[in-house]
């Protein structure tokens, strides 16, 4: 690639910032409850039903109060648990040209610098999870062989600038509730949806479009993310063996089929801007 023109200028380093705190607030974590409670419930009362000296309203209070406890659990430990998922049966390696990029970024964008690795998947895609002032960046081999260095540049600085807005730690709490289960199968496909549902709340309409500019506002080249995303576009996004828990952490929506929410834009529209700005 041809060297970066000379009117692409570094802003001023500033000092590192703690990320926007992200709060879930009442109503999403009641759905979240909710959705791992019912199940739970129904098993409980029909032990209630089976053995008279219990109650059935003891069923469905044990049943909040598990659901509860163990919501509370997941949001504590959710960058564990998302970082634990990534990694199931996948490898990860440390890139010298990423954890320098990652560290001269972090102190441009004013955030702590996450520890960074190059995912062993084919697939063509980045993240970043946060929770509770941790975080982990990751970008995946397939990306990592395909990008310049200018657009692997333009890519962390994006995702670090989802660190930044809290939009990254939005995601990961949705993602970790998505995991959560109580009673296998049936607990995952209560709470998976809902409570991702519910957990949107938090995430802001057009996020990619925000996220794309602020990065842009960073490395003062708006043609190298361009670039990067357009590389990403007529690629497999998605690990093969990972299911769709982590879709909202990811840099592009992993299914190009699934219609745009209000919280992903079409990868087209987000090329588009950029190649006007």
């Amino acid at each position: 690639m041809d060297a970066v023109p000379a009117q692409r200028t570094r802003p001023p380093r500033v000092r590192p910032v703690a990320p926007a705190d992200v709060s879930p607030g009442f109503a999403p974590l009641a759905v979240a409850v909710l959705a791992l409670a019912v199940p739970l419930m129904i098993v409980l009362i029909v032990v209630a039903a089976v053995i008279p000296t219990v109650p059935w309203w003891a069923g469905v209070l044990v049943a909040l109060a598990v659901a509860g406890l163990a919501v509370w659990q997941r949001l504590r430990s959710a960058h564990d648990v998302v970082v634990e998922e990534l990694l199931t049966n996948r490898g990860s390696v440390s890139s010298v040209r990423l954890t320098n990029m990652v560290h001269s970024l972090a102190l441009v964008v004013g955030v702590e610098e996450p520890e960074a690795f190059v995912l062993d998947t084919d697939a063509v895609n980045a993240l970043i999870a946060a929770r509770n002032d941790v975080a982990t960046l990751f970008v995946t081999r397939g990306l990592d062989e395909r990008l310049e260095p200018v657009e692997l540049e333009a890519v962390v600085a994006e995702l670090l600038v989802r660190l930044r807005s809290g939009d990254a730690e939005a995601a990961t709490i949705g993602a970790a509730l998505y995991r959560l289960r109580l009673l296998g199968p049936l607990s995952n496909f209560t709470i998976g949806r809902t409570a991702s549902l519910g957990l949107a709340t938090l995430l802001a309409d057009e996020r990619d479009l925000a996220a794309d500019q602020q990065a842009v506002a960073l490395t003062r080249y708006p043609p190298a993310l361009s670039s990067a995303l357009s590389k990403v576009k007529d690629q497999p996004r998605r690990p093969a063996d990972l299911g769709g828990e982590c879709d909202l952490l990811w840099l592009v929506s992993p299914d190009p089929a699934a219609a745009p929410g209000a919280t992903r834009s079409p990868l087209d529209l987000r090329i588009d801007v950029l190649t006007e700005l």
